[in-house]
């Protein structure tokens, strides 16, 4: 048995131990952060990022982000926004208060209406959904407006299911018929 003049030395050795084991487990907890790539890598077959397709109005539409999954073609408008997010479904602006400032920007959901609805021109017997998905640390304290996702949740929403390959296979000739008709930004 150790003398009792180690049982200080112990407990701060056995103290230190904790604290090494809990700075290991936050770095491989930010190590596992979620990314739009990561995301995407997990739950679509295929993605295409800045497609320009016509409007069907003698103009353009750029969709930001495109992807193949499981459930039908996904049309994504991506928001880097960090702070209280204050929006609604007939607002004109959405708000956003931050650490160190507060400024507005447009309303996005007439926008991911839009394009959703020129993907859907080219493609109308598959499902074609679209969020705008907001990244990094937003925050809605008075609701979510309809159409608003986040990364984790499109994660968890979108994720592969077994025995959707005859699904996927169906839904590559439409893929491909759209990319055929976009031009890369």
């Amino acid at each position: 048995m150790p003398d009792k003049d180690y049982w200080p030395l112990i407990a701060v050795a056995g103290m230190l131990l904790l604290v090494l084991l809990f700075a290991v487990y936050l770095l491989r907890r930010r190590g596992r952060k979620l990314t739009l790539p990561r995301v995407a890598k997990n739950i679509a077959v295929e993605w295409k990022q800045n497609l320009v397709l016509p409007d069907g109005l003698d103009g353009e539409i750029q969709i930001d982000h495109l992807m193949l999954t499981c459930r039908g073609l996904l049309v994504l408008d991506l928001k880097e926004v960090e702070g209280n997010i204050f929006g609604g479904n007939r607002m004109d602006e959405w708000t956003v208060i931050g650490s160190d400032r507060r400024y507005t920007f447009r309303n996005p959901q007439a926008m991911i209406f839009d394009k959703v609805s020129a993907v859907k021109r080219y493609v109308p017997d598959i499902p074609v959904i679209g969020y705008i998905l907001f990244t990094g640390q937003a925050h809605f304290k008075k609701g979510r407006p309809e159409g608003v996702i986040t990364l984790p949740e499109l994660n968890e929403l979108y994720a592969p299911v077994a025995g959707t390959d005859q699904v996927l296979h169906a839904f590559r000739p439409h893929w491909e018929r759209l990319l055929m008709e976009s031009s890369a930004a």
